[in-house]
């Protein structure tokens, strides 16, 4: 006999951002740009983020090289997919240590399909899930590279619903108080890797402190929080 419990029914649409569910937090909605498919985002909790286990920063690549499977915008499982099957997965320390330590085993809480989340997961993460009391900047992306549009920050259309461009005051700290700064499962206020490329030398990062989307160096060591999805 099996059972399910009254916790666990509810739609995946944005009043249920923050429930707990399927190992994490639900973070919302996302279109894949690889495959058209709309998943739900889950984002880990504390014990899914480099920073907050101890493990500490983590380079995406150890040298600044090209990875074409790594252009997507929000389709972060695509690539998790790529690497392990694929590349030397010790040249990708960010995506190894989830690999190893997250998806090992039994997984985070049960579950062994986390991954690095694209820019536009990464994103929605910060929308629903920031830290900090902090204005946000709305500045504009660069127009260089993959993903070099030249929109505000934050704007997002591979969200759903899509997601429009920050504003000083939108979105305001979460209201999850284990999301808020110092709580168990907050992020830190700083940058995290997306697993976006740019271009060869560099990779898409999202600032938790104020929004900031810009790009890192491959062999620096920036933040890891890994994500999981549903099919919707």
């Amino acid at each position: 006999v099996t059972f399910t419990r009254a916790s666990q029914f509810f739609a995946y649409t944005t009043e249920f951002i923050g429930v707990a569910s399927d190992g994490g937090y639900y973070a919302g909605n996302i279109v894949s740009d690889v495959d058209g498919q709309t998943y739900a985002l889950i984002v880990s909790d504390g014990s899914g983020d480099s920073v907050q286990t101890g493990a500490g920063t983590f380079q995406w690549r150890t040298s600044n090289t090209a990875l074409s499977q790594a252009q997507t915008l929000s389709d972060g499982k695509s690539v998790m997919d790529h690497i392990v099957a694929n590349e030397t997965l010790s040249n990708f320390p960010a995506f190894e240590w989830i690999q190893n330590n997250l998806n090992a085993g039994s997984g985070l809480n049960g579950y062994t399909d986390w991954y690095l989340p694209a820019r536009d997961e990464l994103e929605l993460i910060y929308r629903h899930f920031k830290p900090t009391t902090q204005s946000n900047n709305d500045d504009t992306r660069t127009t260089s590279g993959f993903g070099g549009d030249g929109a505000t920050y934050g704007t997002n259309n591979s969200s759903d619903p899509n997601g429009a461009g920050y504003t000083s005051s939108n979105p305001s700290q979460t209201s999850i108080a284990s999301f808020q700064s110092g709580g168990a499962d907050a992020l830190e206020a700083n940058s995290y890797w997306s697993s976006t490329e740019k271009d060869a030398s560099y990779s898409w990062v999202q600032y938790f402190n104020n929004g900031f989307q810009y790009y890192g160096n491959k062999d620096v060591s920036i933040r890891v929080r890994a994500v999981r999805r549903v099919a919707l």
